[in-house]
């Protein structure tokens, strides 16, 4: 087994408000907001208080969910609470963590992005968690900090709803199975990978759903989105896993031009982007 971790700054930001950490057995990413053009929050701050917590407390992780919620956001907020003019909006912010104990990998996460595996028969299975409905989608997950302050939950679900929604995907890493539309729990999302069933399990932030490429049509310039699917294809396409493989391919897809590279393909994150990956194969 083998794991690894890798965040990035999006072209649209000027600070990157994601981060990426990972452990012999875990990978844990987050992803801050950056507040919709307003007040600058620090949400990068917010971002690595949040996965440093969430190392401190993987011991609660399967079995007690909402405690290791609690535990985070309480410990995050202790450490914010120590900083001078830090505010306590910096810990508006996802997490997501990928854990192997025993036979199972487990997934955990609290907010949007996407987490699933590569099967051993080379097919993928994952989710893309959005917040709203399918038809009506919106860009404010609900946070891990809305949980400790009645108030705020409250101000949240008023204004945005008690809904999120999953695509998933099965088989071929572009054949949608099926879209699902689910309450918002104050546990959040949890699922379980046999580790017998997979290559490997992955974490990511929703900067991997806004990637696009510019394009010049009679003098007019467009971005075109580029499908998650597309996306994934590239970033998840390991070609070692060896040392620190996700930085490696990190590295590589996201920061050179050579073929099958973003950078080759002309495609751009607008958003930030995190991975964290656990591998269930020997080490190579």
């Amino acid at each position: 087994m083998n794991t690894g971790s890798f965040f990035t700054i999006g072209t649209t930001h000027l600070i990157c408000e994601d981060y990426a950490l990972h452990g012999d057995d875990f990978a844990i990413i987050s992803d801050g907001c950056s507040n919709g053009g307003g007040p600058r929050i620090h949400t990068d701050w917010g971002s690595r208080l949040l996965c440093k917590a969430a190392k401190q407390h993987l011991d609660l992780l399967p079995d007690d969910p909402q405690a290791f919620n609690n535990r985070c956001i309480s410990t995050a907020m202790t450490q914010v609470s120590s900083i001078p003019d830090l505010p306590m909006e910096c810990l508006t912010a996802t997490l997501l963590v990928a854990l192997a104990k025993k036979d199972m990998i487990h997934v955990h996460m609290v907010g949007d992005g996407v987490y699933g595996a590569r099967l051993k028969d080379g097919n993928y299975w994952y989710s893309v968690v959005h917040f709203g409905t399918k038809d009506e989608p919106h860009s404010a997950p609900y946070y891990l900090r809305y949980d400790l302050n009645k108030a705020d939950r409250l101000n949240y679900l008023d204004r945005f709803g008690s809904k999120y929604t999953q695509t998933l995907y099965c088989g071929k890493i572009d054949e949608k199975f099926n879209v699902t539309q689910h309450d918002i729990i104050e546990d959040g999302i949890s699922h379980a990978f046999p580790r017998e069933n997979v290559d490997f399990v992955f974490v990511a932030s929703d900067g991997v759903c806004d990637f696009y490429k510019p394009e010049i049509n009679g003098g007019t310039k467009r971005n075109k989105p580029i499908p998650v699917y597309d996306t994934l294809n590239v970033l998840l396409d390991f070609k070692s896993f060896q040392g620190n493989f996700v930085e490696r391919q990190g590295q590589w897809t996201m920061k050179t031009k050579r073929p099958g590279s973003f950078g080759k393909l002309d495609w751009h994150n607008g958003d930030d982007v995190s991975l964290g990956v656990i591998y269930c194969g020997d080490d190579e």
